[in-house]
């Protein structure tokens, strides 16, 4: 095999560089280069990668590549964008979109869920909408984040 020992897990289709003896000039020294597996594995992904042929992937690739926790990430960026551009809404004045986009974030990221429905009841109180205030206060003690003592405390003093 022309893959150095310790590499056996590299794919044997790869073909490395026609391996050849190297000779001094005046014959004092032969040898055969060896390949460290760093460059047997760097010589094996230049060869993959510089197939310019795109191979079709098979349905079952095609639906791991498009179920396998693409949804997750894709969701967590949307739920900062909209949390972003909540704020913004929110700074300008524009509550009521601020809300909408709040609502989102809610339904979408358990991970900035807290920080939306703090903000959202901050708005809605600015907004005068105290019983609907105090109901995501509520629904916000009850869940265990650096927001519910906030949210509980808030709920004491009205």
């Amino acid at each position: 095999s022309l893959i150095p020992e310790g590499n056996e897990n590299i794919d044997q289709d790869v073909t490395l560089p026609e391996i050849v003896t190297v000779t001094s000039p005046n014959n004092s020294y032969s040898g055969v280069p060896q390949y460290s597996p760093i460059s047997t594995e760097t010589l094996s992904k230049q060869k993959k990668n510089s197939n310019t042929k795109d191979e079709p992937m098979t349905g079952s690739e095609y639906k791991i590549g498009t179920t396998e926790n693409l949804t997750d990430s894709t969701s967590i960026d949307k739920s900062s964008d909209l949390f972003n551009q909540a704020m913004e809404y929110k700074t300008s004045g524009e509550n009521e979109k601020a809300i909408m986009n709040l609502n989102q974030v809610i339904k979408l990221n358990s991970k900035l869920k807290p920080q939306a429905m703090w903000e959202k009841a901050n708005i809605l109180f600015t907004l005068n909408k105290i019983t609907e205030a105090k109901k995501v206060l509520k629904d916000l003690s009850e869940i265990d984040s650096p927001f519910q003592k906030q949210a509980k405390d808030k709920l004491l003093a009205l």
